[in-house]
């Protein structure tokens, strides 16, 4: 790559709706502006010759922030003429590496640079390793879609409301869909795992009855009420999962009612709870005890000895609901 040459030019000559090679996912720039405003402008912008004017490799903020100041001319990094789109990449990468970790969106849209200023994905993955970036080409792929997707599943990648393997998941999705998704999952306080059992029961839900998946996400969100209280939002959480299992497995549901109303009469008291077979797909019951003394642990023996002759443990054993 030829050396760069150090200039200064007149800010208006600075394409500002190019981002072909922005990394950062920082936005704001007052604070930026007002350090600009105190002791100038210490680390020139990298910039790139367009058809008409300039465009920024490196240093979005820095050329925004003058921008703002009213800062008619900056002194500026310039590549040569014949530096290809690879050598944007390399450089508008490196800058940001140098400066901090790349957050998820930022490796993401590295990761989308490098494709579109690579041949063959292997290329891209040998300058990434090249370049200090982490990953595989599977790795690499699956996380160049992120940067993408709509800016409500990018912040919330950001805020850590979203993991990568959902997020992945999302990603393949139509972006109103993964949007809706996303948005239900931060009004109900998902935990990660019910976010995957709920995406799970709307995909398999839509797939059998062939409904459209945002349809059936709008139709749930409708039947759940505006609740956004602490309370709220636990009950409009188990609300929609019942929802999803009863219309997914609606014989599996009605049994497990009825063994929940049968276990409820047992009276088997605190600490110690009957769990059925998966799905009831087979015959072995599994009971928990919970203690915390010889003496809570002998009481709670003794009740389970108690049990042997409950009617109703014989009708559970036996499938009699």
């Amino acid at each position: 790559m030829n050396p760069m040459r150090l200039e200064t030019v007149g800010v208006d000559r600075i394409d500002p709706n190019t981002d072909a090679c922005r990394i950062t996912t920082k936005q704001g720039i007052d604070a930026l502006a007002d350090s600009i405003r105190e002791v100038g402008l210490l680390n020139a912008p990298i910039l790139a010759e367009g058809p008409t004017r300039y465009q920024v490799v490196s240093g979005y903020r820095r050329v925004a922030a003058c921008r703002q100041l009213d800062i008619p001319g900056i002194v500026v990094r310039i590549m040569a003429p014949e530096a290809t789109l690879l050598d944007r990449a390399k450089v508008a990468i490196t800058e940001n590496l140098h400066q901090r970790s790349l957050n998820l969106i930022e490796l993401s849209r590295a990761y989308a640079l490098l494709f579109d200023a690579t041949e063959r994905p292997d290329e891209a993955v040998r300058v990434a390793g090249g370049l200090g970036l982490p990953g595989n080409l599977e790795y690499m792929e699956k996380t160049s879609d992120l940067c993408g997707m709509a800016p409500v599943v990018q912040r919330s990648i950001l805020s850590g409301s979203i993991t990568l393997p959902m997020a992945i998941e999302l990603s393949h999705l139509p972006a109103a869909v993964s949007e809706a998704l996303v948005a239900l999952f931060l009004n109900l306080k998902l935990s990660l795992n019910r976010q995957r059992e709920t995406l799970r029961l709307f995909r398999e839900i839509a797939r059998r009855d062939g409904i459209p998946l945002a349809d059936l996400i709008d139709a749930a969100v409708s039947g759940l009420g505006t609740r956004h209280d602490e309370r709220g939002s636990a009950e409009m959480s188990r609300r929609l999962l019942t929802h999803l299992k009863r219309r997914r497995y609606p014989n599996i549901m009605t049994t497990e009612e009825e063994f929940q109303r049968l276990v409820h009469r047992l009276r088997l008291g605190e600490g110690i709870k009957l769990v059925p077979p998966k799905h009831f797909e087979g015959t072995t019951y599994r009971l928990e005890v919970g203690f915390d003394s010889p003496g809570t642990l002998q009481r709670r023996l003794k009740r389970l000895v108690g049990l042997v002759d409950d009617p109703g443990l014989v009708r559970i054993l036996k499938r009699d609901f």
